[in-house]
């Protein structure tokens, strides 16, 4: 455009600025009218051009704004999906949280349940261990006593000659035993010493000669209990007599049959099967 005017400028006022007269642009026109037309067809396409040029620069900058504004309209929707991520974001953060606390919570109420539990348990274990003990010792006990009573004390010993009772509290050896269970008699002493504590029953027989007498009597742990006196002084014949007591007795007891007096015995031994004896046994 610009270049058109430039051109009409120079055919109208010449190249030094000055209006030509109808003289001279007569000759001008007759001298160059086809250089003129030429130039008037070159300004006209050089026109057309930036028209066209113009056109398409104008589509393009339309093209532009509108590629522009959805990119701002794209840039607005991912702003607003952004801002809505951030808030779903918080949102879920937040129950996140929440449920964290939560969660945090029931854990330490469990561990509280837990640790008074074991507390409990412990406490109850402790309980449970005294009783078990307690029951243990009692089984050992009853088995103790089970076993005792399975182990049967019991003797049976008799003279194998007459005995002559010569002085007081003499004691009298049944030298002969037959039964002897749990090995609570000792023959060579003719003492009894308690193998287990428990309830006995303790049985002497005496026979003696024709015209005399004697007196004997049974000691358990130092202290004589009982007696027996058998007197053949108004009778000429032989005669026997026979003692016997219950007792408790315990663990390390001595049990024996002593004279009381001097006799005058003595204690008689017809055969080895009619004789004087001393036996006992738990009951």
């Amino acid at each position: 455009m610009l270049k058109l005017l430039y051109l009409v400028s120079l055919l109208c006022y010449g190249s030094d600025g000055l209006l030509l007269g109808d003289k001279e642009h007569h000759m001008i026109g007759n001298a160059s009218g086809i250089e003129v037309l030429g130039r008037i067809e070159t300004l006209e396409k050089q026109l057309a051009e930036e028209k066209r040029d113009r056109f398409i620069l104008e589509q393009t900058v339309r093209d532009i704004n509108t590629k522009f504004h959805g990119t701002l309209l794209s840039i607005n929707q991912i702003e607003l999906q952004q801002r809505e991520f951030q808030n779903n974001v918080s949102r879920d953060n937040l129950e996140i949280l929440q449920r964290s606390q939560n969660v945090n919570l029931t854990i330490n109420n469990i561990t509280a349940l837990l640790q008074r539990t074991m507390s409990d348990f412990s406490s109850l274990s402790s309980k449970y261990n005294l009783e078990v003990q307690a029951i243990y010792s009692n089984i050992s006990k009853m088995s103790g006593s089970v076993q005792d009573l399975q182990r049967k004390v019991s003797f049976f010993a008799k003279l194998s000659s007459s005995v002559r009772i010569s002085a007081a509290h003499q004691t009298v050896v049944y030298d002969t035993v037959l039964t002897n269970n749990d090995n609570g008699y000792n023959p060579k002493n003719g003492i009894f010493t308690c193998p287990q504590s428990g309830t006995y029953m303790f049985i002497w027989q005496t026979l003696i000669n024709p015209l005399t007498y004697i007196r004997l009597e049974i000691v358990v742990s130092g202290s004589a209990l009982y007696g027996i006196v058998e007197d053949t002084q108004d009778a000429n014949d032989f005669d026997t007599a026979t003692g016997s007591i219950i007792i408790h007795v315990n663990v390390g007891d001595t049990v024996f049959i002593r004279s009381r007096d001097s006799g005058p015995g003595p204690m008689f031994t017809e055969s080895s099967v009619i004789t004087s004896s001393f036996s006992g046994y738990r009951i």
